[in-house]
């Protein structure tokens, strides 16, 4: 399967699952006859298509990274950029974060730095011994 394979199949679920939580996601089906009125402007509509562009990239360059590197190495990788958001947040904001949660940031990146990929394991090694060979002979049942 493509990369954009799994893109276009990724988000075809994704939209399978949408209207249902319009009803029961409290009150926004109400709201959708404003939204869909403001999409006939071309600021907000422009900025709902950049929005998918945006999205559409980010699936696309998540699946081809998942591609590149193990699952592990992903996992980390996306729970760095997770805790950068926050960061990112705290900062851009005026949100006050807690001493707790910033050490509790700091672990995170730390702990995502320090992380390297296992070295793989040796090949068991392989044994030479003449006598083991003939002694598997002599067990052996000759046909």
């Amino acid at each position: 399967m493509s990369t954009w394979t799994r893109v276009y199949y990724n988000n075809i679920l994704a939209l399978i699952f949408c209207p249902p939580f319009f009803v029961i996601g409290g009150g926004e089906y109400a709201r959708l006859a404003d939204a869909l009125a403001a999409l006939q402007q071309a600021a907000p509509a422009g900025l709902v298509a950049l929005s998918c562009v945006f999205g559409i990239g980010i699936s696309f360059t998540g699946f081809g990274f998942r591609n590149l590197v193990t699952a592990t190495s992903f996992t980390v990788v996306g729970v760095m950029n997770k805790v950068l958001t926050v960061l990112a947040s705290m900062l851009l904001f005026n949100n006050t974060a807690t001493p707790l949660g910033v050490c509790a940031l700091l672990a995170c990146i730390g702990a995502g730095t320090m992380y390297r990929q296992a070295p793989p394991r040796a090949p068991p090694p392989v044994d030479d011994d003449p006598t083991d060979q003939e002694e598997l002979q002599e067990v052996a049942p000759r046909k």
